[in-house]
Order: C-alpha cells, then sequence, then structure tokens
C-alpha cells in the first residue's frame, strides 16, 4: 500500500493553484470595476457640463440663444478638476418657422459637447483615449 503523505501533498498543490487563479481573477475583477467607476464618475460630470450649458442656452431665449458670449468652445471649462472641454453649436431649425394653428414659430437647434480625456488605465473608448457626451435641445419663440 502507498504512503497517504504524498497524496495530501499533491492535494494542497492544487488547491494552491486554484486559489492563486481565483485570487488572479478577483483582483483583475475588481481593478476593472474601479476604472469603470471612475469613467461612469465622468460621464456624469460631462453630462452636467453639457445640461449646464444646455439651460444656459435655454433661459437666454431664441433671441439670445447663440449669442457670441455665452456660445463657442470653452477650451478647459472653469472650476473643474480634469481637462473637460464644452462646445456649444446654434442652427436655425430646419424647416424654421413653423406655422401652427395660424401662429408662426421660429425654433433654434442647440447642440452642446463635452469631450475629456480618460486615463491612461482606461484607453479602452478610442484610439486616443476620449469620450464626449453630446446634448441637443430646441429653443423657440
Amino acid at each position: 500500500m502507498r504512503d497517504p503523505r504524498g497524496y495530501i501533498l499533491m492535494e494542497v498543490a492544487i488547491a494552491g493553484a486554484l486559489v492563486a487563479v481565483i485570487a488572479g481573477t478577483l483582483l483583475s475583477s475588481l481593478a476593472d470595476a474601479r476604472v469603470r467607476n471612475v469613467m461612469a464618475g465622468r460621464d456624469v460630470v460631462a453630462s452636467q457640463l453639457a445640461l449646464e450649458k444646455i439651460e444656459q442656452q435655454r433661459a437666454l431665449g431664441f433671441a439670445g440663444a447663440g449669442a457670441a458670449a455665452a456660445c463657442g468652445t470653452e477650451a478647459t471649462v472653469a472650476g473643474q478638476k480634469g481637462a473637460y472641454s464644452r462646445t456649444c453649436a446654434v442652427a436655425v431649425s430646419a424647416g424654421s418657422p413653423f406655422t401652427i394653428n395660424t401662429v408662426t414659430v421660429n425654433c433654434k437647434d442647440v447642440t452642446v459637447t463635452v469631450k475629456y480625456n480618460v486615463d491612461a488605465a482606461a484607453r479602452s473608448t478610442s484610439a486616443n483615449g476620449d469620450r464626449t457626451v453630446t446634448l441637443q435641445t430646441r429653443v423657440c419663440s
């Protein structure tokens, strides 16, 4: 009969290898979750910056929407940690002016795009790591 101590040593070695594989997979998943969490947070900030500019344009009304001082490109958004750039574009809506029940309505389309660069750990989004958030609205008179 063989000595059972050899089998116990082999069982311990196999169990150790399994634990190492499981621990490696778990750590890799945790790191990926952290990167995705950071990216989601930055997407929220970018969405808020776009919404802020949309609301600013809507508050100006039809006549003020697209004014040079209120719309354009901001290379760096003030007060934000990180490099967020915001672009605002206003164009007359296709088919504007509209006539609804004998009332003439003029409209402008407002498009705001916020662009930011994610860190090197999360460059899977594009070749250079840039991500964009775009919001659109229509301002009418």
